[in-house]
């Protein structure tokens, strides 16, 4: 197990996190630590960085790196996006970081910096063909996505800090101001997004799109607690534009949700936003919790070489769904011969019950991460495991999963040993039949596990068959303990209640 510090240094953000990992087998963020710096703060004509967001970000590189020595990290890799890049002081800034703080900073292009971000995005969603943004402080980059690896990219002046500094001179601003902002931004943007059109998603980064998304849950109510993944519609963004552009300082810190080191700049970074997704005809924003950091750490836990731009093989998850469900059972330990048998067993009722639930490859791919993670609570303690199990999916690291198949796995953990699945709560997020998914499902796993209570994987396998009119689950039992057998049948037969009533029919475990 090796630890790896990736520090970024943004144009308003600099922010530090800790993995610790095994390269290519699993990883963990240990810690995470940001400071607002506002390096763009102020920059004149002369494109030089002013003496006080120099001072602050020497400051926060300091405190990055005693944090690295004190948690023992083993690689530190610190990166300087926009801000730095266009500073016609970059060179005398660089030298004093690396003097005051012990720190060597590697400056991004443009493109490298776009490579990042789709790097930290596309291993944390399952889309092959999407677009992606991240707008930052100082910087937008857009990059187009086609069987997972870059068509084609590029990166633009326009960050919310800068935007903002430019076009607004009065909180809040004149509409004059606005529309000014809005038409700069869209016309530099058409040059370049006319020629990216495609009905793929749009995923966005960076934070000013979490913020925002941040706060459209505020005001939904939204049931889970997760940036990653939610889905924030244009609809939902112009409305939150048109809230903010009438707010005073004050009155923006006060919104339910708002984070306050961005105040002064979100509504310019709202209008970026808003103008990638009007000009690139998108109605709606996935929001992507990682980004340049993430991207630069998964070139070291998946390629563990220099650093490298190589967009003919990039180093991706093939399924980051998949990588995702194992890399949460690594982390929690799972019991690993009982564990992966009752995904084994929830299989073979799955596929023997086709029939009559109807389900095809997407709810079989649940059932896999559900069975395969039901016991995790375990780390937690053994009493109310399975709730502790849901509390973990939900609140834990499946970045490529909706935010409504988490739930949905969350639910079989929850409910594998007794009860019923209660979805009262997901109503906003559950499609049509939803409720009915989570018994059916969550019932297979629950029989699964008691096919399985001596964790001996005693059972083999099943087969199922319907009889006059009931479901017959024959367990297929090791010839030399078939009379050893009585406390797994038993207890199937026991708890096959929730699948049975999910399914409109009795079932018999023989």
């Amino acid at each position: 197990m090796i630890k790896i510090g990736v520090i970024d240094l943004g144009s308003n953000t600099s922010r530090l996190v800790i993995y610790a990992c095994e390269p290519g087998v699993s990883y963990k963020l240990v810690d995470q630590v940001r400071e607002r710096v506002r390096l763009a703060e102020g920059i004149g004509p002369d494109g030089a960085l002013h003496e006080e967001p120099i001072r602050r970000a020497l400051e926060s590189l300091t405190l990055f790196r005693s944090l690295c020595k004190a948690s023992q990290v083993d690689k530190v890799i610190a990166l300087a996006t926009s801000a730095t890049r266009d500073a016609s002081n970059q060179a005398l800034f660089l030298q004093r970081a690396k003097a005051a703080c012990g720190v060597e900073l590697r400056v991004l292009s443009g493109e490298e910096e776009a490579y990042y971000g789709y790097l930290g995005m596309i291993n944390a969603f399952q889309h092959d063909d999407c677009f992606m943004f991240d707008v930052g402080g100082g910087s937008a980059q857009v990059t187009q996505v086609v069987n997972r690896q870059v068509r084609h990219g590029f990166s633009l002046p326009l960050g919310a800090v800068r935007m903002s500094e430019r076009f607004f001179t009065s909180t809040p601003p004149s509409r004059k101001q606005i529309e000014a902002l809005y038409d700069y931004v869209s016309e530099r943007l058409s040059q370049h997004l006319a020629r990216l059109k495609s009905p793929a998603p749009l995923i966005g980064s960076g934070g000013t799109a979490r913020a925002l998304a941040k706060l459209d849950q505020e005001t939904r109510r939204y049931p889970m607690d997760r940036i990653h993944g939610y889905e924030l519609s244009v609809d939902a963004l112009d409305s939150l534009i048109k809230r903010m552009s009438r707010m005073t300082l004050s009155e923006l810190e006060k919104m339910p949700g708002m984070n306050d080191e961005r105040t002064d700049v979100i509504l310019g970074g709202a209008l970026v936003i808003r103008a990638i997704a009007r000009v690139g005809k998108f109605d709606s924003i996935l929001i992507s919790g990682t980004g340049v950091r993430e991207g630069a750490f998964f070139e070291q836990f998946l390629k563990d070489d220099q650093p490298h731009t190589d967009l003919q093989a990039p180093p991706v998850f093939v399924n980051p769904r998949q990588f995702a469900v194992d890399n949460m059972a690594h982390q929690y330990q799972v019991w690993h011969e009982h564990s992966f048998h009752v995904r084994k067993l929830a299989c073979d009722l799955f596929d023997a019950l086709r029939p009559l639930h109807g389900f095809g490859a997407a709810e079989r791919e649940l059932l896999c991460a559900g069975a395969l993670l039901h016991d995790i609570g375990y780390r937690v303690s053994y009493y109310n495991h399975d709730k502790h199990s849901q509390y973990l999916i939900e609140s834990g690291d499946l970045p490529a999963f909706t935010h409504r198949e988490i739930a949905l796995i969350g639910l079989m953990t929850r409910y594998h040993r007794k009860g019923e699945p209660d979805c009262t709560q997901y109503a906003d997020i559950f499609v049509k039949d939803d409720a009915m998914r989570a018994r059916v499902l969550a019932g297979m796993v629950r029989l699964a596990e008691y096919l399985e209570r001596g964790r001996r994987q005693i059972v083999r396998g099943v087969t199922c068959q319907l009889e006059r009119g009931e479901i017959v689950v024959r367990a297929d039992i090791l010839p030399h303990l078939r009379a050893e057998a009585s406390m797994e049948l038993w207890e199937a037969q026991r708890h096959s209640t929730l699948l049975a009533q999910a399914l409109g029919r009795n079932i018999r475990v023989v």
